[in-house]
């Protein structure tokens, strides 16, 4: 049964199941601060209304939210308009003084953009009736970059100090904290910033749980495959060295792990709910940044056994695996290994040792569907050959019905029932007539 509104359909089932699969995410989310560091592209995107929107109902469920915007392409074009020449000398705009207004104009204008997206709540719309609150103003303080290698960059400046207690006020009367890439001296004078810069430094002086890095699909392809969701910061900045332009917020997202923030995200803006998508299912819909790897392989718990069967279930009655039921894995379970990701089991598998063979079993290999092709599958079975060596095993045995192209590929040689440990032998079902491989384990 389906529910329309305007052109809207929701299937309830579909809904209720993703609900109850956020409810985790919401929870740890509350009451939590995060960064966004939104581009000047963002807000040209026919997708920004979208965004701001999804952007509202972050601070509906109780996320405080600072936003951070940059201005380039809308600077660009006013002093294209006003016959003014831009220079950049290494990615920083020098900002003279008779560019300085046009430049400060172009960036209120964009802040002026971002406002009036907040305040539409037009009737059948997702904004109708949020009311969201944004507050800005002088919470960054500035000096001027100078000279550097010959060049005066006059008014372009650097963040001096971020006033975190202000806008930490701000952000308890529940409203959003909107920072534009201006910042005033003590002399009273403006320097235009960069939104790299004053993104990392807002997340730094906030303690931020987590800073969202807004980009386009382009950008974000170049960084990773299709198949891969987390970096650690070492992985990303070999990325970005790969890159002859890479995204200036990116750049953010490095200073920002540097400095001891737990998890920056990087997301396209393009997309209808790719950032929603991002922080509130366990697959994401972007790229998650952290200093150390969040996903990790360990030994399988008896809380975890529920995950286990989830995974192995749809496999069991296609008959790609054996039945096992709660009682087996029970019994079995130190014999297991998982993927977990943030508490999620994504993967599986398990080893059975015939020590008087030297011989180790790698069985019940299963991905989650929305977790396939990562390259956990490979993952596992390294882990798994590692732990039978630990244990003085000279080789692993499979038997598959379906995968024996895969197992071929990473190293297993087709084998005979003869080839099974004499105990394994006995359990062989010739009524399933499983393919039998052996992998040599011996360097």
């Amino acid at each position: 049964m389906a529910a329309a509104k305007g052109d809207m359909t929701i299937n309830n089932s579909s809904f209720s199941t993703q609900f109850r699969f956020a409810a985790p995410y919401i929870q740890a989310h509350r009451d939590r601060t995060f960064v966004v560091g939104l581009p000047g592209d963002a807000v040209e995107s026919d997708n920004f209304q979208n965004l701001v929107h999804d952007l509202a109902l972050l601070s509906c469920l109780g996320i405080k939210l600072v936003i951070v915007h940059g201005s380039r392409p809308q600077i660009e074009q006013a002093l294209t308009a006003a016959d003014q020449k831009s220079e950049i000398v290494n990615q920083v705009r020098v900002t003279p003084a008779d560019q300085l207004k046009t430049i400060c104009s172009a960036i209120h204008q964009v802040s002026e953009s971002i406002v009036k997206a907040f305040s539409r709540g037009m009737p059948q719309t997702p904004g109708f009736g949020l009311q969201t609150s944004l507050i800005s103003g002088n919470f960054v303080a500035a000096r001027p970059v100078g000279v550097k290698d010959g060049v005066d960059y006059q008014y372009t400046g650097q963040v001096r100090m971020v006033n975190a207690g202000r806008i930490d006020g701000a952000l308890d009367t529940g409203s959003i904290v909107l920072i534009p890439t201006l910042g005033y001296s003590i002399t009273g004078e403006i320097f235009n910033l960069s939104v790299a810069e004053v993104t990392a430094a807002v997340t730094k002086a906030l303690g931020a749980d987590k800073l969202i890095c807004l980009s386009t699909a382009s950008k974000l392809a170049e960084l990773h495959a299709e198949n891969e969701s987390v970096f650690n910061i070492l992985q990303l900045e070999h990325a970005i060295a790969d890159l002859p332009e890479p995204d200036t917020l990116v750049g953010a997202a490095v200073t920002a792990i540097s400095n001891g923030l737990p998890r920056a995200h990087i997301v396209d803006f393009e997309t209808e709910g790719a950032l929603l998508e991002e922080l509130f299912t366990p697959q994401g819909a972007g790229l998650m940044i952290v200093e150390r790897d969040v996903e990790k392989v360990r030994t399988a718990k008896l809380e975890d056994i529920g995950g286990i069967l989830e995974i192995i279930k749809p496999l069991e009655t296609g008959g790609q695996l054996v039945q096992r039921d709660r009682d087996s894995l029970e019994q079995q379970i130190d014999c297991f290994r998982v993927i977990d990701i943030d508490g999620m089991i994504v993967a599986s598998a398990a080893l059975f040792s015939f020590p008087n063979d030297k011989t180790g079993e790698l069985a019940c290999l299963a991905i989650h569907p929305d977790f396939q092709g990562g390259g956990r599958g490979t993952k596992l079975v390294h882990h798994i050959e590692h732990w039978a060596q630990s244990q003085g095993l000279e080789q692993l045995v499979i038997l598959t019905t379906e995968g024996a192209h895969w197992f071929i590929g990473h190293g297993f040689k087709e084998a005979d029932v003869s080839d099974l440990p004499k105990p394994r032998q006995k359990l062989y079902d010739a009524d399933r007539a499983s393919k039998i491989f052996v992998k040599s384990l011996i360097s």
